[in-house]
């Protein structure tokens, strides 16, 4: 497997606050970010970053794991 990986979670809306949402990123370096916009009270965007080898090796044996179950299933 190659040294390029990029996973990103998105969930958001746009209603009666704005546009609301909450986004999760991993990357291949091991940085793991975190945004979440709220304008909830007025509350302003939280974003959240670091480095986590050990979140990142997880990820990374479950996908391995899932793409084998699905090239084996075919």
């Amino acid at each position: 497997m190659g040294d390029n990986f990029y996973c990103r979670y998105y969930v958001g809306h746009k209603g009666k606050f704005g546009h609301e949402f909450m986004e999760f990123e991993i990357t291949s370096d091991g940085r793991l970010r975190y945004s979440n916009n709220s304008n909830y009270k007025n509350d302003t965007m939280i974003r959240k970053e670091g480095v986590c080898w050990a979140l990142y090796n997880v990820y990374l044996f479950l996908i391995m794991q899932l793409t084998m179950k699905i090239s084996f299933s075919c």
